[in-house]
């Protein structure tokens, strides 16, 4: 029903606002609907990945878990790579590889095996 209903433009709406518990649920449902290689393009497409990639940078461990398994999910789909990879998007990604969080380390290193398939990004991944 998100999909169908308009209701990314306001889950979108709450991953830049200030409220942390209102970003959280919103990266869930992101990550949630990222699962299904169906609603990429409709994410991707709505602007769901800037929005994403940006929240990368949270200081919040549970938000950015979720986010990068958002990331990640995306980052399967090859159209999708190079809007990863745009403005901090590599920065982001490389950071968390620092991160004390298994699953965010999972997930970062997972994105950067599907980002790094494209000789452009990984010359970017590589500087």
């Amino acid at each position: 029903h998100v999909l169908r209903e308009n209701g990314l433009q306001p889950l979108m709406a709450f991953l830049a606002c200030n409220d942390e518990e209102l970003q959280e649920n919103a990266a869930v449902v992101f990550r949630n609907l990222s699962v299904n290689a169906e609603n990429d393009d409709k994410l991707v497409w709505e602007g769901g990945l800037p929005a994403l990639v940006s929240l990368l940078g949270s200081v919040n461990e549970t938000i950015v878990e979720h986010v990068a398994g958002a990331v990640r999910n995306l980052s399967c789909g090859v159209a999708n790579r190079p809007k990863i990879a745009e403005g901090d998007g590599v920065r982001l990604i490389v950071t968390l590889l620092t991160s004390t969080n298994d699953r965010v380390l999972e997930h970062a290193a997972a994105t950067l095996r599907n980002i790094s398939a494209s000789a452009a990004i990984a010359d970017k991944i590589a500087l």
